[in-house]
């Protein structure tokens, strides 16, 4: 950044920057050429003392832990609110098939597959339930 105008220091050449103020029709009078491979250097040795930091890596570490655990609390509600859509839908079917004239036999084995997909469905979601409270991010 140009300590004369505040404009932004742009390329000039291979082996310079310059304001670019200067450079666009003189809206600056900062002519000072500073040579990049001092400012890259400078740059690189900062970010990698930033980002070798053990705090910084500690707290990059944490934000990583909350986003993860955050997503899989966002995920878990669709997964109960989806398996409890489906078992709405199959209580539904249920239902339906009873409200149907059919034999006897017919619908007693049409709502006995419906009710076993319902309660596989509910032990599923149970069991995946229990499975979470086991292990927590990023482990897992």
């Amino acid at each position: 950044m140009c300590g004369v105008c505040g404009g932004n220091l742009t390329g000039n050449g291979v082996r310079d920057y310059i304001c670019q103020g200067f450079t666009d029709g003189g809206r600056c009078t900062n002519d000072l050429r500073f040579r990049r491979a001092a400012i890259d250097a400078a740059v690189v040795a900062a970010a990698h003392e930033y980002l070798t930091d053990d705090e910084q890596i500690r707290r990059g570490i944490e934000r990583v832990r909350a986003e993860l655990e955050r997503r899989a609390r966002t995920e878990d509600v669709a997964a109960r609110r989806a398996d409890a859509a489906e078992v709405r839908r199959l209580d539904d079917k249920i239902n339906a098939v009873r409200a149907l004239d059919l034999p006897a036999a017919a619908t007693t084995a049409a709502v006995a597959a419906l009710d076993a997909e319902r309660r596989a469905l509910i032990e599923a979601a149970a069991q995946h339930k229990g499975q979470e409270s086991m292990c927590a991010p990023p482990r897992c």
